[in-house]
């Protein structure tokens, strides 16, 4: 990978380590039907996913390839129903439901399956996929799954079979090529009449909530060499598709804008701005199985310990560095001022931002020890 433009610190060293994993696996991927299979949801039985009538997990079912024979549960309902197990799905966050959560459906694909989908919601509304619904039921229809086809597991229920086929993504773990088929089936049925473009720059600046600080300048100098500026929340998922699949060129900050790179040609350039010093494997093995020519530009700064909080929550300081430079002057790109008290301005921003975490944080913790003390005199 090219080194140029990012920073010469630990996690530099711990992206390039990273990336030189190989993490694309040739492998035939399996399936498994289980007569009277019985699916255990979240809240029940660790791990949640597959048992056999006998009480042993499938280790198909897994997740993260976690495995556990045990299951005590004695209250399950019957459902004289054969389904297709596609997963437990514990957030409602799209980049999960569009990267992790449909990778069983490579053989939904092979197999043309007109049965019912089963899987185990969590921390959303039943009968959804939470924040990700919209996209996710628009997603699903194109393949030809309704939401009458769906159902979500809440409570313990036997099913006269549930197929189980093998995950083609384990996030940290492996990418199988039959992946890409899934995207690849979306791309063909995607019925678009909309303007493409050559090179396509995704912002969150059109975001109400949002965690990054600074990526006015970033989204300025793209415009300004040619690049379309476009917010995927105003598009349409099959929009978005038909866009990334129609560029040469896509450019984002890294998360879940970077992992459409999965609706691309293979001769499709990606670039990433980094916001954080955190790595996401996520994003490398996505560009492993798709073959993309990907360029990673440093430009996050992290001035205060602990902060940000998480790879999702941040807050994620944005600026114009010396990588940005390098990256400018070797593809030629039309440089712009940098207005050098906006960037002050956006770093009390961010200052405030994690002074406000931080206070939160604490009066959280204050009152939970409160209530434990107490709990403790009563």
């Amino acid at each position: 990978m090219n080194k140029r433009y990012i920073y010469s610190n630990t996690s530099a060293n711990d992206l390039v380590d990273i990336y030189e994993t190989k993490y694309l696996e040739e492998k035939t991927l399996t399936s498994i039907n289980v007569n009277n299979g019985i699916i255990m949801p979240y809240g029940f039985n660790k791990p949640v996913g597959v048992f056999k009538s006998n009480g042993h997990y499938v280790e198909l079912s897994s997740e993260r390839n976690f495995f556990n024979e045990k299951m005590v549960v004695s209250d399950i309902e019957e459902c004289n129903e054969v389904v297709f197990y596609l997963g437990g799905f514990h957030t409602g966050h799209w980049g999960n439901f569009l990267i992790d959560n449909i990778s069983r459906l490579w053989y939904w694909l092979e197999n043309n399956e007109r049965i019912k989908i089963a899987y185990c919601g969590r921390s959303f509304r039943e009968g959804t996929f939470g924040n990700a619904s919209s996209n996710a039921f628009q997603l699903l229809s194109l393949l030809g799954i309704g939401r009458d086809d769906l159902i979500d597991v809440r409570t313990p229920l036997q099913f006269k079979k549930v197929i189980v086929p093998q995950k083609s993504f384990i996030h940290y773990k492996y990418v199988s090529p039959p992946y890409l088929s899934i995207y690849h089936k979306l791309r063909e049925v995607v019925k678009c009449k909309k303007e493409v473009y050559n090179k396509i720059y995704f912002t969150r600046r059109q975001l109400t909530r949002r965690k990054e600080i600074g990526e006015d300048i970033f989204e300025k100098l793209f415009k300004k060499n040619g690049y379309k500026i476009l917010a995927p929340e105003t598009l349409t998922f099959e929009e978005q598709a038909y866009l990334i699949y129609n560029c040469k060129t896509l450019a984002s900050i890294e998360g879940t804008l970077a992992h459409n790179i999965v609706f691309a040609k293979k001769e499709t350039q990606q670039i990433i701005l980094r916001k954080q010093s955190e790595v996401i494997p996520r994003q490398i093995m996505l560009n492993q199985v798709t073959s993309t020519d990907v360029i990673y530009i440093d430009v996050y700064k992290e001035p205060f310990k602990s902060f940000p909080i998480s790879h999702d929550r941040g807050p994620f300081l944005l600026v114009w560095n010396i990588n940005i430079e390098r990256f400018i002057a070797d593809n030629k790109f039309e440089s712009i001022s940098v207005n050098v008290i906006k960037q002050i301005y956006n770093l009390c921003i961010y200052g405030m931002k994690c002074l406000i975490y931080s206070c939160k944080h604490k009066m959280k913790r204050f009152w939970l020890n409160k209530s434990h003390v107490i709990n403790a005199y009563i």
